[in-house]
């Protein structure tokens, strides 16, 4: 497992990555040190495939964006923040499974798919809830709607 706290001035942010399946996630980078991410990310051998900021205020210049359009990676906000610029929006509690997002890239209304989604894209090696270590995920997906996200 790695955990990284990266500081940039009074703005901390943290590459976070599976040893074993070799995918990370970034919460909150500066674009200040947009370069440094890609080398650290690199030197340990990982994929970055998602681009967390979990607030935004004057004093934070996010990297998010920028890298992911280097990177193929999504960005991901909770779903009441105003930021514009998300692809993914997460609710408390929610979890992210990478093969799910990348398997409903290009979906229209109406369609439906079967995601096979393998255990290094899913849980790995670790237990979640009912779900067993190295179990592989399959669902049938049907997207029935697109909205914008509204607050409560």
């Amino acid at each position: 497992m790695l955990f990284e706290q990266i500081r940039c001035g009074g703005c901390l942010s943290y590459l976070i990555g599976c040893d074993e399946t070799c995918g990370a996630m970034l919460v909150d980078p500066h674009l200040e040190l947009l370069d440094r991410y890609l080398v650290l990310a690199a030197e340990r051998g990982m994929r970055i495939h998602y681009i967390c900021e979990t607030h935004t205020h004057a004093d934070h210049f996010s990297a998010a964006r920028e890298l992911a359009k280097r990177l193929d990676a999504k960005v991901v906000m909770h779903r009441l923040s105003a930021a514009p610029f998300a692809d993914v929006r997460v609710d408390d509690g929610e979890s992210l499974i990478v093969g799910f997002t990348e398997g409903v890239i290009g979906m229209r209304v109406g369609g439906t798919r079967r995601l096979v989604i393998p255990p290094q894209l899913g849980y790995g090696n670790d237990e979640q809830g009912v779900i067993p270590a190295g179990a592989v995920l399959i669902f049938r997906v049907e997207l029935l709607a697109v909205s914008s996200p509204t607050p409560d």
